[in-house]
Protein backbone atom coordinates (compact mmCIF):
# COMPACT_ATOMS: atom_id res chain seq x y z
CA UNK A 1 0.00 0.00 0.00
CA UNK A 2 1.20 3.53 -0.66
CA UNK A 3 1.14 6.28 1.92
CA UNK A 4 -1.47 8.10 -0.18
CA UNK A 5 -3.71 5.02 -0.22
CA UNK A 6 -3.26 4.61 3.54
CA UNK A 7 -4.16 8.27 4.19
CA UNK A 8 -7.27 7.90 2.01
CA UNK A 9 -8.28 4.65 3.78
CA UNK A 10 -7.57 5.39 7.45
CA UNK A 11 -10.22 7.13 9.55
CA UNK A 12 -11.14 7.60 13.21
CA UNK A 13 -12.33 3.99 13.41
CA UNK A 14 -9.30 2.36 11.76
CA UNK A 15 -6.65 2.28 14.55
CA UNK A 16 -3.77 1.46 12.25
CA UNK A 17 -0.18 2.47 11.65
CA UNK A 18 1.80 2.58 8.42
CA UNK A 19 5.50 1.87 8.06
CA UNK A 20 7.64 0.76 5.12
CA UNK A 21 4.65 0.08 2.88
CA UNK A 22 2.89 -2.08 5.47
CA UNK A 23 -0.26 -1.49 7.48
CA UNK A 24 -0.32 -2.55 11.13
CA UNK A 25 -3.78 -2.88 12.63
CA UNK A 26 -3.77 -2.12 16.33
CA UNK A 27 -4.96 -4.96 18.58
CA UNK A 28 -7.17 -4.28 21.59
CA UNK A 29 -5.03 -3.47 24.62
CA UNK A 30 -4.89 -5.34 27.93
CA UNK A 31 -6.29 -3.94 31.14
CA UNK A 32 -2.75 -3.31 32.40
CA UNK A 33 -1.92 -1.37 29.23
CA UNK A 34 -5.14 0.67 29.44
CA UNK A 35 -4.59 1.44 33.14
CA UNK A 36 -1.00 2.60 32.57
CA UNK A 37 -2.01 4.73 29.61
CA UNK A 38 -4.88 6.39 31.51
CA UNK A 39 -2.68 6.94 34.60
CA UNK A 40 0.12 8.53 32.58
CA UNK A 41 -2.33 10.66 30.60
CA UNK A 42 -3.91 12.03 33.77
CA UNK A 43 -0.54 12.92 35.31
CA UNK A 44 1.02 14.39 32.17
CA UNK A 45 -2.09 16.30 31.10
CA UNK A 46 -2.29 18.12 34.42
CA UNK A 47 1.47 18.80 34.54
CA UNK A 48 1.51 20.17 31.02
CA UNK A 49 -1.63 22.26 31.53
CA UNK A 50 -0.44 23.68 34.87
CA UNK A 51 2.90 24.69 33.39
CA UNK A 52 1.42 25.86 30.07
CA UNK A 53 4.02 23.60 28.44
CA UNK A 54 2.11 22.32 25.42
CA UNK A 55 -0.33 19.53 24.58
CA UNK A 56 -0.62 15.86 25.51
CA UNK A 57 -2.49 13.49 23.19
CA UNK A 58 -3.36 9.89 23.85
CA UNK A 59 -3.75 6.91 21.61
CA UNK A 60 -5.48 7.19 18.27
CA UNK A 61 -3.93 10.59 17.53
CA UNK A 62 -1.72 10.21 14.49
CA UNK A 63 1.88 11.40 14.27
CA UNK A 64 2.91 11.78 10.63
CA UNK A 65 6.38 11.36 9.20
CA UNK A 66 7.12 11.16 5.48
CA UNK A 67 5.99 7.65 4.41
CA UNK A 68 5.15 6.68 8.02
CA UNK A 69 2.11 7.08 10.26
CA UNK A 70 2.12 6.24 13.96
CA UNK A 71 -0.40 6.31 16.81
CA UNK A 72 1.73 6.46 19.98
CA UNK A 73 0.15 5.61 23.30
CA UNK A 74 1.03 9.13 24.45
CA UNK A 75 2.71 12.07 22.84
CA UNK A 76 3.67 15.51 24.05
CA UNK A 77 4.11 18.56 21.82
CA UNK A 78 5.63 21.68 23.36
CA UNK A 79 4.05 25.09 22.99
CA UNK A 80 6.94 26.04 20.68
CA UNK A 81 5.86 23.33 18.22
CA UNK A 82 2.07 23.70 18.59
CA UNK A 83 1.79 24.88 14.97
CA UNK A 84 2.41 21.26 13.88
CA UNK A 85 -0.83 20.07 15.53
CA UNK A 86 -3.85 19.66 13.27
CA UNK A 87 -7.34 18.47 14.20
CA UNK A 88 -6.61 14.75 13.67
CA UNK A 89 -2.82 14.49 13.41
CA UNK A 90 0.58 15.88 14.29
CA UNK A 91 2.62 16.86 11.25
CA UNK A 92 6.11 15.76 12.23
CA UNK A 93 7.71 14.50 15.40
CA UNK A 94 6.38 14.99 18.90
CA UNK A 95 8.81 16.32 21.47
CA UNK A 96 8.20 13.21 23.59
CA UNK A 97 6.55 9.86 22.87
CA UNK A 98 5.60 7.10 25.29
CA UNK A 99 4.86 3.60 24.01
CA UNK A 100 3.43 0.91 26.27
CA UNK A 101 4.50 -2.45 24.90
CA UNK A 102 1.89 -5.10 24.11
CA UNK A 103 2.87 -8.64 23.08
CA UNK A 104 1.96 -7.92 19.45
CA UNK A 105 3.82 -4.59 19.37
CA UNK A 106 7.08 -5.52 21.13
CA UNK A 107 9.20 -5.74 17.96
CA UNK A 108 7.81 -2.51 16.56
CA UNK A 109 8.12 -0.57 19.84
CA UNK A 110 11.64 -1.73 20.75
CA UNK A 111 13.15 -1.82 17.25
CA UNK A 112 11.15 -0.37 14.34
CA UNK A 113 9.68 2.64 16.13
CA UNK A 114 12.90 3.15 18.07
CA UNK A 115 14.74 3.67 14.77
CA UNK A 116 11.91 5.61 13.09
CA UNK A 117 11.40 7.97 16.03
CA UNK A 118 15.13 8.71 16.26
CA UNK A 119 15.40 9.32 12.52
CA UNK A 120 12.19 11.38 12.56
CA UNK A 121 13.41 13.66 15.36
CA UNK A 122 11.40 12.63 18.45
CA UNK A 123 13.61 14.13 21.18
CA UNK A 124 12.58 11.79 23.99
CA UNK A 125 11.26 8.23 23.69
CA UNK A 126 9.92 6.27 26.66
CA UNK A 127 9.24 2.54 26.35
CA UNK A 128 7.24 0.90 29.12
CA UNK A 129 7.09 -2.90 28.92
CA UNK A 130 4.70 -4.30 31.58
CA UNK A 131 5.37 -7.98 30.74
CA UNK A 132 9.13 -7.53 31.23
CA UNK A 133 8.65 -4.93 34.00
CA UNK A 134 11.04 -2.71 32.10
CA UNK A 135 10.89 1.06 31.61
CA UNK A 136 13.49 2.94 29.61
CA UNK A 137 13.85 6.52 28.46
CA UNK A 138 16.02 7.65 25.56
CA UNK A 139 17.23 11.12 24.60
CA UNK A 140 18.02 12.06 21.01
CA UNK A 141 21.67 13.01 20.70
CA UNK A 142 24.01 13.12 17.70
CA UNK A 143 21.48 11.45 15.42
CA UNK A 144 20.68 8.53 17.73
CA UNK A 145 19.10 7.68 21.04
CA UNK A 146 21.13 7.55 24.23
CA UNK A 147 19.66 5.88 27.32
CA UNK A 148 18.73 8.11 30.22
CA UNK A 149 20.55 6.89 33.33
CA UNK A 150 18.57 5.94 36.41
CA UNK A 151 19.09 8.53 39.17
CA UNK A 152 17.95 7.83 42.74
CA UNK A 153 15.63 5.11 41.46
CA UNK A 154 13.97 7.40 38.91
CA UNK A 155 14.02 7.96 35.18
CA UNK A 156 13.76 11.71 34.62
CA UNK A 157 12.47 13.54 31.57
CA UNK A 158 14.59 16.24 30.02
CA UNK A 159 11.60 17.44 27.98
CA UNK A 160 8.92 17.90 30.67
CA UNK A 161 10.31 19.59 33.79
CA UNK A 162 9.81 17.67 37.06
CA UNK A 163 8.39 14.57 35.32
CA UNK A 164 9.92 11.23 36.25
CA UNK A 165 8.88 7.63 36.78
CA UNK A 166 9.87 5.09 39.41
CA UNK A 167 9.77 1.35 38.75
CA UNK A 168 7.92 0.70 42.00
CA UNK A 169 5.07 2.91 40.75
CA UNK A 170 4.74 1.11 37.43
CA UNK A 171 4.86 -2.46 38.66
CA UNK A 172 2.76 -2.19 41.81
CA UNK A 173 -0.49 -4.14 41.90
CA UNK A 174 -2.39 -0.84 42.06
CA UNK A 175 -0.98 2.25 40.38
CA UNK A 176 -0.41 5.13 42.83
CA UNK A 177 -2.97 7.89 43.14
CA UNK A 178 -2.18 10.40 40.36
CA UNK A 179 -2.77 13.27 42.81
CA UNK A 180 -0.12 11.84 45.16
CA UNK A 181 2.32 11.70 42.24
CA UNK A 182 1.50 15.29 41.25
CA UNK A 183 1.99 16.29 44.88
CA UNK A 184 5.43 14.64 44.86
CA UNK A 185 6.28 16.55 41.66
CA UNK A 186 5.26 19.81 43.36
CA UNK A 187 2.40 20.39 40.91
CA UNK A 188 -0.49 19.84 43.32
CA UNK A 189 -1.10 20.48 47.00
CA UNK A 190 -3.96 18.85 48.87
CA UNK A 191 -6.12 21.07 51.04
CA UNK A 192 -5.33 20.63 54.73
Amino acid sequence: MTIEAFDAWVDEESHAEFMDGRVFLMSPVSGTHADLQAWLTSILSIMVRQGNLGIVRGPEFQMRFPAKRFEPDLLFVSTAHANKIHETFLDGPADMVIEIVSPESAGRDWHDKFAAYALGGVNEYWIIDPAAQRCECYQLSAGGYQPTPLSDGKLESKIIPRFYLRDDWLWSVTLPDPLAILEEFGIFRRAV
